[in-house]
């Protein structure tokens, strides 16, 4: 062994009346042979033999809880928040690693591979097992020795079906990186804490890897009673991983889909292959017998949990609980001397951001308050459709990725797929269930709806909606506005606060009857100023732009909300007039096959370049000499506001952008529709360059007033203020 101050793992066992096994494990792990240091940590919940002993011969740090205080779960956090490696390995005091590579071989492969956040070993019987038991042990872990099994999904693709085979992650032998278990801890359970934290890894599109090469000696000699009862836990606990919206529904185990024919010809063959012979060979099949169908019953009652008689349930569970998911107070643990020892909190307020549109400003929004968040106080999460995204938001995905920061996709989508968009309602709930949520955050329409309906029925504390820009605006059809005005509404019955980027956007929802005035709350958008940087001739020669062009330019999405069709007929006279002048706008959408269609109507194509999508948009900001932004309606426009932080005069409608932008103070205020009114006020910045020049100033000033440091803090002081509210109202 390896020791150091700073060691690469730790070991961590949770020990009660071990002294049977303990001794050969501990001489075990200060055996393993291994290229790093590591430390081992015991976690005793009130041993009365001769475990603590066994352990004061070894470098081992012991930590005392009270019987009382252990949970599972819970218990292994605690190991996690004291442990020093940058991984975690989690031994049962029954475990006896079978050989000196051991340790090495569970931990090397997330040391070679980032991607991979758990390991876990593979599990022989001893040799004192009954030859029924052990015959279920080895058909648990098919692969023995042949080949890593690496289980890694898209996250939030992986269906129940997959997941159920999927789920092998033990821990009598497991692996983890530290970090990823402390930002993800293990549920308060009492049971299966290893298979609900691996079916939200692989939900949330991690890797975890089943390693055969790392063995460990463990089989537990179980009557017929206690394995009854070990199934009915087993069977409960799968059923709320699985099925947490559908008690009732039974739990697909192995043990059920085996008929009493193939049970009998396994155990024959395998007995077969343990030299048992005759009269001794059929005793143990009849014993096979009973053990699964043993197996069978406590499964069965075992997917009906709290459902079966209350005297079934209280025999077989010994608890009322078996999964605590109301909020607990730290628990404090006593140590030997009688000294208290405070666990620390569990990471603090768990946010959830719901989104469906993350396209353009939405799903820029949504990443902000992620990637800004306080993470000393807040715990953001993403459950996100790809059915209407951009490449920005796919990219930005990774990085979360690889912040730790979960994700769950979950499929959601804006034409009428009612169906499906119950699906996503279902898949929500489970999300909610599983990561104990507190807050829950949705922005657009669809995600709004879908995911406010979903945090009602599951009864989360705080729900927010952050609508980005009113759905009943996208329209021009007056029957499909008014069913978007009264879904709002009833939607609004929902949540706690709804969040409106601008004061226009407050104002329209509370005059149309969404909701009451007090339910709003207005956060405008922000920017990183600092981050809106450009070299102004580098930019023009990436466009291509001579140097007595005067660039009109704006950033925008080419659909009904932004009009760019009806910029392209306004500016067509003025740019006929004037072919110095070259209209440059970016980005993609479902009318930009029809812009480059009316540019090549209007006569004015060789002046207008329709860039699509460009990672670099904000650089080239700098090349222009105005944006133009004249849209149908806006909430608060991202790209308007970096045109600002660039030094550069605005032109845009009337409406959210109107209390960024001030007529004949960074720039002017147009009629949504009025094509002359925008004529206009692009032919005077075009004719007079110092006052370009005294607007953009003025743009570069006013954009300290949005920042996006701005906006999260507001956006966390509300979670707080409603969090309280609804303490106080408990």
């Amino acid at each position: 062994m390896q020791r150091s101050e700073h060691p690469t793992a730790t070991i961590v066992l949770l020990t009660k009346n071990g002294a049977r096994y303990l001794k050969e494990v501990l001489a075990q792990i200060f055996a393993q042979r291994s290229d790093f240091p590591f430390e081992c940590i015991a976690i005793d919940s009130g041993s009365t033999d001769a475990t603590l002993a066994i352990l004061a011969r070894y470098p081992v740090r012991v930590e005392r809880i009270s019987t009382e205080k252990f949970n599972h779960g819970e218990t292994r956090n605690f190991g996690a928040r004291l442990a020093r490696g940058e991984f975690i390995v989690f031994l049962t005091q029954d475990a006896t690693p079978e050989n000196a590579q051991w340790l090495y071989r569970l931990v090397s492969p997330m040391q070679q591979n980032q991607e991979i956040t758990a390991v876990c070993s593979r599990q022989i019987p001893r040799e004192t097992c009954n030859p029924v038991v052990a015959g279920h042990l080895e058909s648990s872990y098919p692969l023995c020795a042949n080949a890593e099994e690496i289980k890694h999904f898209s996250a939030g693709t992986v269906d129940r079906q997959t997941l159920r085979r999927c789920i092998t992650l033990s821990n009598v032998s497991a692996a983890y990186r530290t970090a990823t278990l402390r930002r993800n801890p293990f549920p308060k359970t009492d049971f299966a804490e290893d298979a609900a934290w691996e079916c939200s890894a692989l939900r949330r599109g991690e890797t975890t890897l089943f390693q055969p090469q790392s063995v460990v000696i463990h089989s537990h000699a179980y009557s017929l009673g206690g394995w009854l009862r070990r199934c009915y836990l087993h069977a409960w606990a799968m059923q709320q991983i699985y099925f947490l919206t559908d008690s009732a529904h039974p739990v697909s185990a192995s043990h059920r889909k085996r008929s009493i024919h193939s049970t009998i010809k396994n155990d024959w063959i395998n007995l077969g292959k343990r030299n048992f012979r005759g009269v001794r060979r059929l005793g143990w099949v009849l014993y096979g017998v009973a053990w699964h169908g043993t197996a069978m019953l406590g499964t069965a009652l075992g997917a009906r949990g709290e459902n079966n008689l209350g005297l079934v349930h209280r025999l077989l569970s010994r608890r009322q609980h078996l999964w605590k998911t109301e909020p607990e107070k730290n628990a404090a643990a006593t140590i030997s001397q009688g000294v208290s020892l405070t666990m620390p909190p569990q990471p603090i307020t768990r946010v959830l951001h719901i989104v469906e549109a993350t396209q353009t400003g939405v799903g820029r929004h949504v990443l902000d308050l992620i990637t800004h968040a306080d993470r000393k106080r807040f715990q953001p999460a993403l459950c996100y459709s790809l059915e209407r995204s951009d490449a920005h938001f796919r990219a930005a995905l990774t990085a979360l990725r690889a912040q730790g920061v979960p994700l769950y996709a979950v499929p959601m989508f804006k034409t009428f797929r009612p169906f499906k968009n119950f699906r996503a309602v279902r898949a929500i709930r489970e999300i909610l269930q599983h990561g104990q949520f507190t807050v829950i955050h949705t922005h657009s329409s669809i995600a709004g709806m879908v995911g406010r309906f979903a945090a009602r029925r599951s009864r989360t504390p705080v729900v927010i909606y952050t609508p980005n820009g009113w759905p009943f605006l996208s329209t021009g059809d007056r029957a499909l506005a008014g069913a978007y005005r009264q879904l709002e509404r009833r939607a609004a019955k929902w949540c706690d606060r709804i969040i409106c980027v601008s004061r226009h956007e407050q104002e329209l929802g509370v005059r149309l009857h969404i909701a009451p005035a007090e339910k709003f709350a207005v956060i405008h958008n922000g920017i990183d100023a600092a981050a809106i940087t450009g070299d102004r001739r580098q930019a023009r020669q990436t466009l291509g732009l001579p140097d007595d062009a005067i660039a009109l330019g704006t950033i925008t999405r080419f659909a009904y909300q932004k009009d760019p069709l009806g910029m392209l007929e306004a500016l067509a006279p003025l740019l006929r007039e004037q072919q110095n002048l070259m209209l440059i706008a970016i980005g993609e959408g479902p009318l930009k096959a029809a812009a480059e269609s009316t540019a090549r109507h209007l006569g004015i194509q060789r002046q207008v370049m329709l860039t699509g999508f460009r990672q670099d948009a904000t650089a080239l900001l700098s090349g222009f000499d105005m944006f133009l932004l004249p849209s149908r309606y806006e909430g608060l426009s991202y790209a308007m506001l970096e045109a600002m932080a660039a030094g550069l005069p605005i032109i845009t409608t009337a409406g959210g952008n109107s209390e960024a932008v001030s007529d004949d103070d960074n720039g002017f205020i147009v009629p949504v529709g009025d094509h002359s009114a925008l004529r206009t006020a692009v032919s005077r910045l075009v004719q007079d360059p110092a006052l370009r020049s005294r607007l953009g100033r003025r743009s570069r000033q006013k954009i300290e007033n949005f920042t996006v440091q701005r906006q999260v803090q507001l956006t966390e002081s509300l979670y707080d203020q409603r969090l309280k509210e609804y303490q106080n109202k408990g």
